[in-house]
C-alpha cells in the first residue's frame, strides 16, 4: 500500500514537473503560428505595407525568432471591427508617416503627390471598448518607430559600414538577417512577446504626440496610458 503511494505521489510530481517545464518553454520551440492583426494608416499599395507583409512571410526564417511565424490581417481607419479576441497580438502602427504613400512601380518610387498619409488612430479610437474587451496579460507601448526603422534598413545596431565612416550600414534589403540586433529584432521580439500571454497581447509603436498633431493624440495616448498601467 506503501509502495503504491509513494509510486503515486511520484507520479503526480513527474506531472506537476513537466507541466512547469512546459510552460518555461518558449513560443518559438514548438514552431507555432501566432494571429496578428496589424493596424495601419498607410496607403495599401504602399513601402510600409509591403514591407510588413515581406515581414510576415519570411519572420520565421530568422534562427533568433525561434521559428515562430505570423498569419497577418492588416486593419485600417474605416475597417469594419474585428473580431479582436481571435487574434493573439495587436500591433499599431507608429506616428512616424515614413513610407506610408501610394507606391508606384511604373515610376519606380512614391507618387510625389502623396509622399506619405497623415497618421489616423480613428480605427484604434473607435474600438477602444472591443480592444479594451480582447486585451490580456501583455501590453508593450514604445516610441521606437522600429516598424520604420526596419523598413529603412538603418538600425542603430546595424554592423558598422565597411568604408570606415562613422556610420551603420544600410541593410539591403532591409529585412535581413545582419541587422537583426537593432529595430528587426526589437520589432519581432515585441510581436512574439506581447502574442504569448493570454488574450490579446498589444504592441503600440507610438507612445506620444512626437509625430502625430496633439489634436488627434490627445485621445490616443490617454487609452494607452491606462493600457499601460492596467497590462503586464
Amino acid at each position: 500500500m506503501r509502495r503504491d503511494t509513494t509510486r503515486s505521489r511520484r507520479s503526480r510530481g513527474i506531472k506537476l514537473l513537466l507541466a512547469w517545464l512546459l510552460a518555461l518553454t518558449p513560443l518559438g520551440a514548438s514552431a507555432a503560428t501566432i494571429d496578428v492583426l496589424w493596424y495601419t494608416y498607410a496607403h495599401p499599395e504602399s513601402v510600409y505595407v509591403q514591407t510588413i507583409r515581406k515581414l510576415a512571410e519570411t519572420v520565421h526564417t530568422f534562427p533568433k525568432s525561434g521559428g515562430v511565424r505570423w498569419r497577418l490581417t492588416f486593419f485600417r481607419p474605416g475597417s469594419a471591427t474585428p473580431a479582436f479576441e481571435t487574434y493573439d497580438v495587436l500591433v499599431i502602427h507608429s506616428g512616424e508617416p515614413g513610407f506610408t504613400g501610394q507606391y508606384l512601380p511604373a515610376l519606380g518610387g512614391p507618387d510625389p503627390k502623396r509622399p506619405y498619409v497623415v497618421p489616423d488612430y480613428s480605427g484604434i479610437l473607435d474600438n477602444k471598448r472591443a480592444i479594451e474587451a480582447a486585451r490580456g496579460e501583455r501590453t508593450f507601448i514604445t516610441g521606437s518607430d522600429a516598424d520604420v526603422h526596419t523598413i529603412w534598413g538603418d538600425t542603430g545596431h546595424a554592423p558598422s559600414d565597411p568604408s570606415g565612416k562613422n556610420r551603420r550600414v544600410t541593410c539591403n534589403p532591409p529585412i535581413s538577417e545582419p541587422c537583426w540586433d537593432g529595430a528587426l529584432g526589437h520589432l519581432v521580439n515585441a510581436v512574439n512577446w506581447a502574442a504569448r500571454g493570454r488574450g490579446l497581447g498589444i504592441v503600440s509603436l507610438v507612445a506620444g504626440p512626437e509625430f502625430v498633431p496633439a489634436r488627434r493624440a490627445r485621445g490616443l495616448c490617454r487609452h494607452l496610458g491606462r493600457w499601460n498601467h492596467t497590462g503586464e
